[in-house]
């Protein structure tokens, strides 16, 4: 499969890395967001978090501006905060990858655009999803529905990043089932693309969608399958 923007789960993985790593709070460092780290995902018509060149948002404010509204933009700033350059920091991503142990797995760009050379699995990105969210930060980042970037001088009422996946479903439709998060993707070659993880009679499940030929269809589809196949519950039906 091709993964799209859940390539950005082990962008997330690759920043925390480092950030764990630091002898200081690098979660509150910033980072200044120049033209082309924002131009080129317009261009490719890529989702953005929507900072303005010249803000300078801390990491942890890009962080969520990665994972919620699944930004491009955030992605290539955090690239080159942590690793100087993006082709460095792929580097990096294939390189935890295989600490991780994905088999069939291979990063070319930490935004999740579509390339024959970013590939993965639907296993593989199951594993990635678990390995995120044994950590507790990673984990609550991808459980969070709307995230507030304060005001800048560029963008003085500040930004809401909204989850791109839960402003299509609570988690809580399906009786006995609560979906905790997750990260959703697309391209036209990747199709509707979601991993998500979820809470059932006290065991954690992780779904993985792809191809999915409409994003409803794919939200319809995770609850149903977590209901389904995890719960022994009832299909999701959508409202009328």
């Amino acid at each position: 499969m091709y993964p799209a923007s859940i390539t950005k789960v082990m962008t997330l993985l690759v920043v925390m890395d480092y950030v764990n790593n630091c002898d200081f709070n690098a979660l509150e460092q910033t980072v200044t967001i120049q033209q082309h780290m924002v131009n080129p995902m317009i261009a490719a018509d890529a989702s953005r978090a929507g900072f303005m060149v010249g803000e300078t948002p801390t990491v942890r404010d890009l962080i969520y501006g990665l994972i919620l509204p699944s930004g491009a933009d955030a992605a290539i700033a955090l690239a080159e905060y942590v690793a100087g350059t993006e082709a460095a920091f792929v580097q990096l991503m294939n390189e935890k990858a295989i600490e991780i142990g994905l088999k069939y797995t291979h990063f070319e760009n930490p935004v999740g655009l579509h390339s024959p050379e970013n590939y993965s699995t639907a296993e593989d990105m199951a594993m990635l999803m678990n390995y995120a969210i044994q950590d507790s930060f990673c984990k609550e980042v991808l459980s969070t529905y709307q995230y507030t970037v304060p005001p800048s001088a560029l963008n003085p009422e500040g930004l809401t990043l909204t989850s791109t996946m839960f402003g299509r479903m609570t988690g809580t439709e399906m009786p006995g089932v609560t979906v905790k998060g997750g990260k959703t993707g697309y391209t036209s070659e990747a199709g509707q693309c979601l991993a998500s993880f979820a809470e059932i009679n006290g065991k954690t499940y992780i779904m993985v969608l792809a191809g999915g030929l409409s994003r409803w269809k794919t939200i319809y589809e995770t609850l149903s399958g977590y209901s389904v196949f995890c719960y022994g519950g009832e299909e999701y039906i959508p409202p009328a």
